[in-house]
């Protein structure tokens, strides 16, 4: 076969030239005209291609900036005369006294700002850690630990760790506020009769939420630590008993009171007329109470009306029974406890109180000195509930209604009003620090 080359101009080698393929085959020829036409294109995309392409420039601050890695942190260290090598610098030229001198004074001034911004993040979060009323600002400081919940921080730790061991671990996980930070604010509210929305604003909680791990934890305060409240051994009375008790009443073995909590005035008209205390001019709940020599409370009352008497609540309390009592005990008591012969009757206790003047135009001798004594020593049950009231202000009132009994406890009709385990619960942790009549003997 014959083949014709039939390619016009010369050959060339790029692809994108009219010459690159040539054709063996017949096709039909082009004019000169169309051939540089084509040929004019082809310089002008090669020309502009040329002229787009970009230039390669040096990084002229790359190659005089690099991170500069002194071998000592302070100027001090450095020999004036010896100037640092450039390859420890990544300086192509050396640096000068004067630049060196510039560039660790600026070193050592961001490592100050540093270190003075480290400080103030630690002061910050110590700040916050205490404005949040947290566990975390009372922790090793019995002062303030103290201050905040009336008890030192190793009463409160020791407190934890017993009533943790009763919570489910499951319960532990699923709460949005720590354990040791719930029984914390509990003891500020009893403490500092702090309202709910106060402490739901401060630990960032819903309010409904800080009422329920409040009377969570007062629920498992009186459940599990109200046994401190008992009548101790007669013989621990007697061998611990203060000088001033034990030569005017040598077989004294309580001091008995009743006191007032102010509270809300009920809607209901018949509860209303129940806690109407003649004596405060309120409505008020009393509690009868009882203390040893020492100050240590070891009976705790229900909760009464304001309206009851002294007398009704011991009647129907179960103060009396021999299980308090033996026979040859001496209590102390105010003159409105009129039970000498019932408490004899019961236990063969004896009551003490103070003489009367009914029927008498004035006191004997002998009475009055009976009297001064009974008072003197009796004043240390006035003592106990004023610390009682201080140290938990919370029994200071007004307590609401719904502090007093919750509707939870009235529908599942239970036997101890809400208001009986805020009482019993303070009681105890007042049991939990030390003696104010210890203090006083000492």
């Amino acid at each position: 076969m014959l083949l014709l080359s039939c390619t016009p101009g010369k050959k060339s080698n790029e692809k994108d030239h009219p010459d690159y393929v040539p054709s063996n085959f017949p096709h039909g020829g082009q004019s000169d005209s169309a051939r540089k036409r084509k040929l004019d294109r082809f310089d002008r995309a090669k020309s502009n291609k040329k002229r787009a392409a970009p230039v390669a420039r040096k990084n002229l601050f790359k190659e005089c900036i690099e991170p500069i890695r002194p071998p000592s942190p302070h100027l001090e260290d450095l020999e004036p005369e010896v100037l640092i090598p450039a390859t420890q610098t990544g300086l192509k030229t050396p640096l000068k006294e004067s630049e060196r001198e510039l560039l660790y004074s600026e070193m050592d001034a961001l490592r100050q700002e540093r270190n003075s911004a480290t400080d103030k993040v630690k002061e910050l979060e110590m700040l916050l850690l205490n404005s949040n009323l947290s566990v975390a600002g009372v922790q090793e400081n019995d002062e303030k630990c103290k201050m905040l919940t009336g008890i030192t921080w190793i009463v409160f730790s020791q407190l934890f760790v017993f009533l943790s061991s009763f919570l489910s671990v499951k319960a532990a996980t699923k709460v949005s506020l720590p354990l040791r930070d719930q029984l914390f604010i509990t003891l500020v509210r009893l403490r500092h009769n702090v309202s709910f929305n106060l402490l739901a604003t401060i630990r960032g909680i819903k309010r409904t939420t800080a009422i329920d791990y409040f009377w969570k934890w007062i629920d498992l305060l009186h459940a599990k630590v109200g046994f401190l409240i008992k009548f101790q051994d007669r013989d621990r009375i007697f061998q611990t008993i203060p000088p001033v008790f034990k030569t005017k009443f040598p077989r004294l073995t309580c001091i008995v009171d009743c006191f007032e909590i102010f509270i809300d005035a009920p809607k209901n008209l018949k509860a209303r007329a129940h806690c109407w205390s003649n004596y405060k001019n309120h409505c008020t709940i009393k509690v009868f109470i009882s203390c040893t020599p020492l100050g240590h409370v070891n009976y705790i009352s229900k909760v009464y009306g304001g309206r009851a008497s002294d007398v009704q609540i011991v009647r129907e309390s179960d103060f009396m029974s021999n299980k308090y009592h033996m026979p040859g005990d001496q209590v102390l008591a105010d003159r409105g406890f009129t039970l000498q012969d019932e408490l004899a009757a019961a236990c063969g206790a004896t009551l003490l109180i103070p003489a009367f003047t009914k029927g008498k135009r004035q006191l004997s001798a002998a009475e009055v000195q009976t009297s001064r004594q009974i008072s003197s020593v009796r004043i240390h049950i006035e003592r106990v509930i004023g610390l009682l009231k201080n140290r938990y202000t919370i029994l200071k009132g007004p307590l609401p209604i719904q502090s007093v009994k919750r509707i939870s406890d009235e529908y599942n009709k239970k036997e101890l009003a809400s208001c009986d385990k805020i009482v019993r619960v303070c009681a105890v942790l007042i049991n939990l620090g030390e003696s104010i009549v210890y203090n006083d003997m000492k």
